[in-house]
C-alpha cells in the first residue's frame, strides 16, 4: 500500500534538488510542503534540530511530511542530511488529489494512521514523556 502510495503521489511532485543542511520543515510553522525522498535523506527532529539527535532518518521512498499536518501545522522538524533529490507536492496540491481520488484518500489515511503509531512507538522509546503527547489524538 503505501509503495503505491508513494507512486501516485510522486506522479503529481514536482523534481527538486535540495542541497546537504538545509531545513525543509520547523515545527510549529505552517506547513507548505509534502517531500516524497528520491535520493538522500532528511534527518526528523521532533522540535529543533539542536537536539542531539534526530527521532529518525528518512531515506529514499520515504515521504517527509504528510502525517505531521492533520490540520496545516508542521509536526516535525526535519533538515536534508545529504543531497537530496525529492519530488515536491504543494499542500494545496495534496487536498485537491485527495478530493479527487477516493482509493489515494484511503489510501493516506491508513498511511497516516500507521506513521501515527509508529512515531508513537518512537516517542515512547526515545523521549521524555511530556513529548508524547500528540495533539488531536486521545490517550488510549
Amino acid at each position: 500500500m503505501c509503495r503505491e502510495l508513494i507512486l501516485k503521489l510522486d506522479a503529481h511532485a514536482i523534481p527538486v534538488s535540495i542541497p546537504a543542511g538545509v531545513l525543509v520543515m520547523r515545527c510549529g510553522e505552517p506547513i507548505s510542503n509534502l517531500f516524497l525522498l528520491r535520493r538522500g535523506k532528511m534527518a526528523v527532529f521532533w522540535t529543533d534540530p539542536c537536539q542531539s539527535e534526530p527521532i529518525e532518518t528518512r531515506g529514499p521512498s520515504e515521504i517527509v511530511g504528510l502525517p505531521m499536518a492533520p490540520d496545516g501545522t508542521c509536526r516535525i522538524t526535519a533538515y536534508t542530511l545529504e543531497d537530496c533529490e525529492v519530488g515536491l507536492l504543494p499542500a494545496g496540491r495534496v487536498l485537491q488529489l485527495l478530493e479527487r481520488d477516493f482509493s489515494l484518500w484511503s489510501a493516506v489515511m491508513v498511511y497516516i494512521g500507521r506513521e501515527a503509531a509508529r512515531m508513537r512507538s518512537v516517542a515512547t522509546a526515545c523521549c521524555p514523556p511530556a513529548i508524547h503527547r500528540f495533539p488531536g489524538l486521545s490517550e488510549n
